[in-house]
């Protein structure tokens, strides 16, 4: 777990070369019971985001969740922009962008992730912006 910024970017490189499932709980309480979640599956070649419980809800009835078919072989490159009230995500140099509104608490203020099915290798860097 990393205590991150309100605002921020996140720039990550993910190698899933030995895994098959790599989640980013983005704007994550302590319990990790509120988040952002973005997922890769690579044994579905889907990505997904996740807003089901990223603190107040909103439009519910557009959906919280979105997936897109991505092609993951091994290696993706996310750049992920977070502001108190958005998060924009760019896959592999836009070939796959989220973008979706969310109403955080206070204390949602960590990165978790989580690695299945193997071990999944990721190197961050954030900036405050």
């Amino acid at each position: 777990m990393i205590s991150t910024n309100i605002t921020e970017e996140i720039d990550a490189q993910i190698d899933m070369s030995e895994s098959d499932y790599f989640e980013m709980d983005i704007r994550a309480n302590q319990s990790n019971d509120k988040n952002t979640k973005l997922i890769f599956d690579k044994t579905k070649q889907l990505a997904t985001l996740s807003r089901a419980k990223s603190g107040l809800l909103f439009a519910e009835k557009f959906g919280t969740k979105r997936s897109r078919q991505l092609s993951i072989k091994d290696k993706i490159h996310v750049q992920i922009f977070v502001d108190s009230s958005s998060v924009e995500i760019f896959i592999n140099g836009g070939l796959t962008v989220f973008s979706t509104r969310i109403f955080p608490d206070a204390d949602q203020n960590n990165l978790i992730v989580h690695s299945h099915g193997g071990l999944t290798k990721l190197k961050a860097s954030i900036w405050a912006i």
